[in-house]
């Protein structure tokens, strides 16, 4: 959390105060739920320190992307300040939409201020930064109590390891109920948490793919057998389908960041949240680090 907060601070202090001239004291801040949360408790003290008006405009995540991508296209339209996913920025620095950081504000002396891959992540070809990270956050499963409760299995026994994990989505098919929305959901965390010492995600540190790799084969084997086996929704994430999914409990496990609990209880699922039937558990073979993108604040 400390990570979270020092990173939404810093990205207010270099985009939002910087991003305006002295005669202009408004600018607006783009982004999708529950970055507005955030700037709830952020904007009172900014905008009495600079005297600078924030207004900001959310839209769901899947709209927020695409508004931007029409938006940088045409060259108006977008916020000053622009929640961008970062599987996403790599576009849209390319598109020549997103200010250079590093040559207009001198970003990379906040560098140390980061994790260092969540940093690298921000920058495009050039070496320059486009992106401030904004979010930080370990992966794990998030599921329903009340469902794993009635089909008699135990969390812990589940989570043991991937096979312990479909074996409880055989018990839950029983119960008319999807282990999980997604199988793809199941590949993307194994991709991002066996990911070996110096080399990245898609490829290793001498530029070479690693797409055919012992990798990702593990990793499509499980989602494969977990969707042969009927075990998913095929449901995409961040859709109105997933929404629901989450307060009808169409599935009850979902693997995620840990930032998704904010999400879930402000917006998504509140009246679920607030019963207590959705609650995190932080899977042991997924202890290893995050799976899911962090969000950059690009100007």
């Amino acid at each position: 959390m400390k990570l979270k907060t020092l990173s939404l601070t810093v990205a207010a202090g270099l985009g939002l105060a910087t991003a305006v001239n002295a005669a202009d004291q408004s600018i607006r801040f783009d982004g999708f739920p529950d970055f507005d949360s955030s700037l709830k408790v952020i904007l009172p003290d900014f905008e009495k320190e600079t005297g600078i008006k924030v207004d900001y405009l959310m839209n769901n995540h899947g709209d927020h992307h695409t508004k931007l991508t029409t938006n940088l296209a045409t060259g108006s339209g977008a916020g000053d300040v622009i929640v961008v996913d970062v599987e996403k920025i790599g576009p849209f620095v390319g598109s020549g939409g997103l200010v250079n950081l590093s040559e207009k504000y001198g970003a990379d002396k906040y560098a140390e201020r980061f994790a260092p891959y969540a940093w690298e992540q921000g920058k495009g070809a050039d070496g320059s930064v486009y992106g401030i990270p904004v979010d930080l956050g370990p992966g794990v499963m998030y599921y329903r109590t009340d469902i794993f409760e009635k089909a008699g299995i135990d969390v812990d026994a589940a989570t043991k390891d991937w096979d312990s994990y479909i074996a409880a989505g055989e018990k839950l098919k029983e119960q008319n109920v999807k282990l999980i929305a997604s199988a793809a959901d199941v590949a993307q965390a194994i991709i991002f948490t066996t990911v070996p010492e110096g080399e990245g995600l898609y490829f290793d540190m001498d530029g070479n793919p690693v797409v055919t790799s012992e990798r990702f084969v593990h990793a499509f084997t499980v989602a494969k057998e977990i969707r042969d086996k009927g075990l998913d929704g095929r449901i995409l994430a961040w859709s109105n389908e997933w929404y629901e999914g989450f307060r009808n409990g169409t599935f009850a496990t979902q693997l995620s960041g840990a930032w998704l609990l904010g999400h879930l209880n402000n917006w998504i699922a509140p009246d679920t949240a607030a019963s207590g039937a959705l609650i995190t558990y932080l899977m042991a073979s997924m202890a290893a680090g995050r799976f899911f993108p962090f969000y950059p604040y690009s100007i």
